[in-house]
């Protein structure tokens, strides 16, 4: 059974994102059908495509609030269109167990509502910004490195 939760920080350590990301502005709102809820992008908003260390798309999509966007990316140095990288750093932990979590921008819009996982091995994030949202192991393992700032 899920636990719904609150973030924690007093669990939480410091990472940021070794990856970087293709990204394209969208005028048109978006929902993202993911496996743990359904994102609801407003227009204006970015879809980030992941890249793997190698640079190739990992298949992994997913949508990013304008405001939250300017925040929280840069464009990668050697000015490769649509290549971004991102700058904040952002706390995280595991639960433990299967858990639920709302992720509300710091504008009050929910993102996603009732977000989930039933995997004990999951992700809570937050980020500065106070976004909580959630990502699983394999995926959190591939693109953070704990950092000590």
């Amino acid at each position: 059974m899920r636990q719904k939760i609150q973030f924690d920080e007093s669990k939480a350590k410091k990472y940021r994102k070794r990856l970087e990301v293709l990204a394209f502005k969208s005028a048109d709102p978006i929902v993202f059908h993911k496996s743990w809820g359904d994102q609801q992008l407003r227009s204006g908003g970015w879809i980030i495509v992941s890249l793997t260390e190698n640079g190739e798309p990992s298949g992994d999509i997913y949508g990013c609030d304008a405001k939250v966007f300017k925040e929280t990316y840069e464009p990668v140095p050697d000015k490769t269109p649509h290549r971004f990288r991102k700058t904040e750093l952002i706390c995280a932990y595991q639960p433990g167990h299967a858990f639920e979590v709302d992720t509300v921008l710091a504008d009050g819009h929910i993102e996603v509502k009732g977000a989930h996982s039933d995997m004990s091995d999951a992700w809570v994030v937050q980020a500065p910004n106070g976004e909580v949202y959630i990502i699983q192991d394999a995926k959190f393992q591939n693109m953070y490195v704990q950092t000590s700032e």
